[in-house]
């Protein structure tokens, strides 16, 4: 049954999934307020009768409501009658409140599961999967996907609710008049043709809609992290183009789909009124039926031809939906085949050391490391240098845990790093980039990434913010440490940015500090005072360091040269310069 489901019935698996017994609520709701509204029109059929002798009691045998209200008790009189259908409408319309209240409920509920669910599953990716990931796609999916995820379920409800009305007053209909009920059902049946079309037309502008709407997100990302660069080489206006002609692209699709949900509505009740008209004709005179029992059966045909037409146009804005709606799933497929592996142990304070042996690392068939053999002492300072492309970020991601080995072995104090549970360890450790991070948020939180500030958090802030010489800069503004940064900081100059960086990782006293070409893009001064910060944290922390400028890391405990994925050498900066031509033209070149 779950194989059927998933291969015919793909979205209601999607929706039975997420949603269980939920959805067999709704169902129950709506079939209640179905059998309600039918009562009341069958106890209408006598109300019509008593309108000319109010005090007149019926035969209680001639209809079935009739009936159902002599077994109530009730003598048919047309105050009684009216009072009774009073009370039956009451009933439902508290009906109705509660089956569309609850799927309120449901809906956010579902939509809030959703959004949680990606995230979480988002946040245990594979880093290796994620560098080779669409982020057009992926902030996409994430903001607008999951929105119109959210429009297709809320459809997708109203139209289960509209299949279980139609089945309910097809068989209150049906009792009431057999002839009539299969006649409206033939005519029904042959509106699907045009629908048909209408719908095959709305599911393929979906899934363009979607790969449209993915590029032009793309788009936006990039125009915004490169705005400084397109304004300031005058080719703002060419990106300009290339996004309003994406705009235009994403506003015809929506257009397509639009005029396309436009004739499904339009043609509902145009066709719900041919086919009452032409089958009333065929009942009255061709079969001479009743006309009272064909009255009784277009008050529930008029309600079930309502609901089978906006079952209709609801299928039609589905399946201008169901792109996005596949795409998530897709998404959530991917995420969780390429979910990071993690170890079930605690990564404890680091006593010993940090050991590679033999390690390899390939992207796809490419060969980046090759038989790497490194031992990392506790409180050692290690300087990775060489040419770009040698490996030396490649390692330091592997050094962090955010790429796992293709071959060889990687342990911390004799323990395997897979074994480890990645958080616990990556929360000991602190990262300064070539391209700072900084959070369009106050310097504050930049600091202390977002903690309550209080007493402790306050202390250790200053003392982060006067280790990296930013004091300076907190008193610039009387607005002190809750001084806004910006845009991703776009005011602050590389110095200021890369110190910010550095007072994180100061104040979470990491057991291990990373850096990964940090000063290759700052001026003299805040190179200069990296390089004493290193001298400072020197044999106090685990630092290893991947360097550009060389004069950065002359106090290093050892120096290793990395070529072509391998380390080339390894040494003390003046070992090196004596033993090392390699070595030695690099400091030539940089004039050291």
């Amino acid at each position: 049954m779950k194989k059927f489901l998933n291969k015919y019935f793909s979205s209601f698996a999607f929706f039975f999934k997420e949603l269980k017994y939920k959805l067999f609520v709704i169902v129950v709701l709506s079939f209640s307020v179905g059998v309600l509204d039918g009562l009341g029109l069958a106890i209408f059929m006598p109300l019509l009768e008593l309108v000319g002798n109010p005090d007149q009691v019926t035969d209680a045998s001639r209809t079935p409501a009739h009936e159902f209200i002599n077994t109530l008790g009730i003598t048919i009189t047309f105050t009684n009658v009216l009072f009774l259908m009073l009370v039956v409408f009451s009933f439902k319309g508290f009906m109705k409140f509660a089956a569309s209240w609850y799927q309120v409920i449901v809906f956010q509920s579902f939509i809030k599961s959703l959004r949680l669910k990606m995230f979480l599953d988002f946040d245990q990716i594979k880093f290796k999967y994620f560098t080779s990931s669409d982020v057009g796609r992926i902030q996409n999916t994430f903001t607008l996907e999951v929105d119109r995820v959210s429009s297709a379920s809320r459809v997708y409800l109203k139209g289960i609710e509209s299949l279980v009305l139609i089945s309910t007053y097809l068989v209150l209909a049906f009792l009431s008049n057999t002839e009539f009920t299969i006649l409206v059902i033939i005519g029904s049946a042959l509106t699907n043709f045009i629908y048909k079309y209408i719908n095959k037309n709305t599911k393929k502008q979906s899934s363009v809609l979607v790969k449209r709407n993915s590029l032009y997100h793309g788009m936006v990302i990039q125009y915004v992290n490169l705005f400084k660069y397109l304004k300031v080489s005058g080719k703002i206006d060419v990106f300009a183009k290339k996004i309003k002609n994406q705009v235009f692209s994403v506003e015809k699709t929506n257009r397509k789909i639009g005029i396309l949900n436009a004739l499904s509505l339009s043609l509902r009740e145009p066709l719900m009124i041919f086919i009452l008209a032409a089958v009333m004709f065929i009942q009255v005179s061709i079969l001479k039926g009743s006309l009272e029992l064909i009255l009784l059966s277009i008050l529930f045909f008029y309600r079930a031809l309502q609901y089978v037409l906006a079952f209709q146009t609801q299928y039609n804005k589905f399946l201008g939906l169901q792109g996005s709606l596949v795409n998530v799933q897709d998404f959530q497929k991917e995420l969780v085949k390429h979910k990071e592996t993690n170890g079930k142990h605690t990564f404890i304070p680091f006593n010993e050391a940090i050991v590679l042996r033999n390690v390899c690392f390939n992207y796809g068939s490419t060969s980046i490391l090759s038989n790497i053999n490194l031992t990392i002492q506790k409180n050692e300072t290690i300087a990775l240098v060489g040419e770009s492309g040698s490996g030396k970020s490649t390692l330091i991601n592997i050094l962090c845990g955010l790429l796992p080995i293709d071959s060889g072995e990687f342990t911390i104090d004799q323990k395997n790093v897979s074994d480890l549970e990645k958080t616990s360890y990556q929360k000991n450790i602190g990262y300064i980039t070539q391209e700072p991070i900084i959070f369009t948020d106050s310097l504050f939180n930049n600091v202390t990434f977002f903690e309550e500030k209080n007493d402790e958090t306050l202390k250790k802030f200053y003392d982060a913010i006067t280790k990296a010489s930013l004091f300076d800069f907190l008193n610039q503004s009387n607005l002190k440490e809750d001084i806004n940064l910006g845009n991703n900081g776009i005011n602050l100059s590389g110095g200021q940015k890369q110190r910010i960086s550095i007072a994180r990782e100061l104040y979470k006293n990491a057991e291990f500090l990373f850096m990964d070409e940090a000063t290759s893009a700052l001026d003299s001064e805040t190179e200069n005072f990296i390089q004493k910060n290193i001298e400072k944290i020197k044999g106090k922390k685990t630092l290893v360091v991947a360097a550009h400028r060389l004069s950065t890391i002359k106090e290093a405990d050892r120096i290793i040269i990395m070529d072509n994925g391998s380390t080339h050498a390894v040494g003390t900066f003046n070992e090196l310069l004596q033993t090392n031509p390699m070595f030695k033209k690099m400091i030539e070149l940089q004039e050291i």
